[in-house]
């Protein structure tokens, strides 16, 4: 079941839809209806990777704590988001992956690297963001998605994959990163 489902709006909302023609704007609108009838509804008996934790408020001057219930190759994705997190928080803890933490150590936008486990986060936070959330947080659109011209440490962070995509002799980037991505579960 859909997080989304689990709120009571269907997939036939067209969310999915609007995020494969660009249109992010209308995919944010249908996230915005998520947000509002989703408040205050528990979702920690949905599995981890469809629970849902910003609850539409500013991460302004925050102790903010970044959940990446996801898989390595959506956490790499999404923590190019971690900058624009601490452009705006007190603090950024980002709860990750530990098999991530070397390629992560440098990325900048990160206070606190914490190693995820089953159980709640050992640390203090104000409030805390599913990492597949933040595109909605700052409302992405196609010409806002941010890349490694951001900053020289995203660039050595993906300098650093294609490293690893080499080591394990692959010409193609996306069977390769998943090739790497198993190698380091």
């Amino acid at each position: 079941m859909s997080a989304t489902k689990a709120c009571g709006i269907e997939q036939s909302d067209g969310w999915m839809q609007h995020m494969r023609r660009g249109d992010f704007e209308a995919a944010w609108r249908v996230s915005d209806r998520v947000l509002r009838v989703r408040s205050g509804v528990p979702c920690d008996h949905l599995p981890r990777h469809l629970q849902y934790f910003w609850d539409g408020r500013p991460l302004d001057g925050k102790r903010v704590l970044i959940r990446c219930y996801h898989g390595l190759g959506d956490t790499i994705q999404f923590v190019r988001y971690a900058p624009f997190v601490r452009a705006r928080a007190r603090e950024v803890i980002l709860w990750v992956q530990p098999k991530l933490f070397p390629l992560f150590r440098s990325v900048p936008g990160i206070d606190l690297l914490l190693p995820l486990h089953d159980g709640l986060p050992d640390v203090d936070f104000d409030t805390s963001v599913e990492i597949m959330e933040l595109p909605h947080v700052f409302r992405t659109t196609t010409s806002t998605i941010p890349g490694p011209q951001h900053s020289a440490a995203f660039g050595l962070l993906f300098l650093h994959i294609r490293v690893l995509l080499d080591r394990y002799h692959t010409e193609n980037t996306d069977k390769g990163m998943i090739y790497v991505l198993r190698r380091m579960e």
